[in-house]
């Protein structure tokens, strides 16, 4: 499952670069489409180079008539896979990760140089990106 736009929308704003990739989620944000997710696949949702920028290109759909958006507009929906995989390049070998179930959903909790920090969130995904928020 992937992160919540909200949260996906703050990792944006904080520096998260996304090198997207097939099977990646995403969402179109402000254009009545808040609700809707997306994925790149080799099939109908696809990215090239349009005019010079990169895009995410919609071929073959016929729920919808949307050619293309540029990948600027688009929101990246890190899966808690990814996610985990993020804080653990940011944190290097040395350090430990932990996700447990909790009352409220999950605690992560990363010890790094001598340090111990959690983060909760109502889902793993959730309480992951609390945690890449703080590295980033």
């Amino acid at each position: 499952m992937p992160l919540s736009l909200n949260t996906s929308q703050k990792l944006k704003q904080a520096g998260l670069e996304w090198k997207p990739a097939t099977h990646d989620f995403f969402a179109v944000p402000d254009v009545d489409m808040d609700d809707k997710f997306f994925a790149l696949s080799d099939m109908t949702v696809t990215m090239e180079v349009l005019h010079g920028y990169h895009a995410i290109t919609f071929n073959g759909s016929v729920e919808w008539a949307l050619d293309f958006v540029f990948q600027t507009d688009a929101i990246w929906l890190p899966t808690e896979t990814q996610l985990r995989e993020l804080i653990i390049s940011k944190l290097g070998k040395d350090s430990a990760l932990m996700l447990q179930s909790s009352i409220g959903g999950y605690v992560v909790t990363v010890q790094n140089n001598g340090s111990k920090s959690i983060f909760e969130g109502v889902t793993a995904e959730e309480a992951y990106a609390s945690a890449l928020l703080s590295l980033l």
